[in-house]
């Protein structure tokens, strides 16, 4: 069976989450659950084949590319080792992490990065306190900053994204739909990221019930600049509403 890594989207409001080696994915507040608490690092190795070299982050230099629209192509042109093979069955996946400064402007933002990284790439995108990327850290809301997360994952991997949102409600964690979404797996992994508004506690009650023996669940919660009540998690070139996860 082809190991798969599955991606959890919350929007609303929020902090972000977890780390990836050799790049810290995020910072503050981390989600991990299940049966077995591994670094993002090691569930995204097992999914995805385990080879790190393909992997890169770099993090925005403000003083350079003040606008976020620049910011986020030269992130996006630069960052990449390379475009995924597909006639090799591979497939990019992409983590961009955007400051509070540049919320108003993540529509834009997502849109530009997803034109840039191509079709080939699933792209995720969630404004936080703080971007951590190229070992850089910026926890300083203020300024305006963001970093990407890319690399690519072999033809033995798989990733599916999928979200629950304002109108479509998580099924109870006794729902075989859960299993269905855990496709058989032993213990299967999932990143989440969540809108403090969306119903994160049933939702990671439902993917630890996923598996046959529990789920590996990393991510954390968007972090929304105080009464905005814009999107601030993205996938591909689209923001979602508030109340999604």
């Amino acid at each position: 069976m082809t190991p798969r890594l599955a991606i959890v989207l919350a929007w609303s409001a929020p902090w972000l989450v977890g780390s990836f080696s050799p790049i810290a994915l995020l910072t503050a507040n981390p989600l991990t659950k299940g049966t077995s608490k591994r670094p993002i690092k090691s569930v995204l190795c097992a999914v995805g084949g385990g080879n790190t070299n393909t992997w890169r982050s770099a993090i925005s230099n403000p003083a350079e590319k003040p606008d976020a629209i620049d910011a986020v192509r030269d992130l996006c042109t630069s960052t990449p080792c390379r475009s995924p093979d597909v006639s090799q069955g591979e497939k990019g996946l992409a983590f961009l992490f955007v400051s509070q400064k540049y919320a108003d402007s993540i529509p834009d933002i997502v849109e530009t990065a997803h034109e840039i990284l191509g079709e080939d790439t699933t792209l995720l995108s969630v404004v936080g306190g703080g971007v951590v990327g190229g070992g850089v850290e910026s926890d300083d809301p203020t300024v305006p900053a963001m970093s990407l997360l890319c690399g690519v994952l072999p033809s033995s991997a798989g990733v599916e994204v999928f979200m629950f949102g304002p109108d479509e409600a998580p099924p109870p964690a006794s729902s075989k739909a859960w299993k269905a979404i855990g496709r058989n797996q032993d213990v299967p992994s999932y990143i989440v990221f969540a809108d403090p508004w969306s119903p994160i506690q049933k939702i990671l009650d439902g993917l630890d019930s996923s598996g046959v023996n529990g789920a590996v669940v990393a991510g954390g919660i968007s972090v929304p600049t105080f009464g905005d009540e814009g999107p601030t998690v993205a996938i591909n070139g689209k923001a979602y509403p508030r109340g999604t996860a």
